[in-house]
């Protein structure tokens, strides 16, 4: 059974909008409906938290528990963290404050 050409470029046609109308429900779905408020989905939450979290750390004062070459270790009130100088070596032991934060992102200076 052959129909040619146009069939085939008609029946394309028709599936590609059958996919497109797939998409745009899916995405609708996701942005309005009952997936977008579940608290799976983070989202602002998220970024609070993480500004929140951010601000605890922003200011406060700890001690290089590794060398930091940027990168290392400091310690805050017992609490091991990741953090980074702005280039500089800095010994460990050296006395540090946290100059920014983003996240879980510290960036420190020495105390002299």
């Amino acid at each position: 059974m052959h129909h040619g050409i146009g069939f085939a470029l008609g029946m394309t046609a028709i599936v590609l909008a059958l996919i497109g109308a797939a998409v745009w429900l899916s995405y609708r779905s996701a942005m309005k409906g009952r997936i977008s408020q579940s608290p799976l989905i983070l989202k602002d939450q998220a970024k609070a938290e993480e500004k929140k979290d951010s601000d605890r750390w922003n200011g406060r004062e700890g001690i290089a528990v590794s060398a930091m070459r940027p990168g290392g270790f400091i310690e805050i009130d017992g609490q091991k963290l990741n953090a980074a100088s702005e280039g500089e070596w800095i010994s460990k032991g050296a006395r540090v404050k946290v100059i920014g934060a983003e996240g879980d992102h510290l960036t420190v200076r020495t105390i002299e």
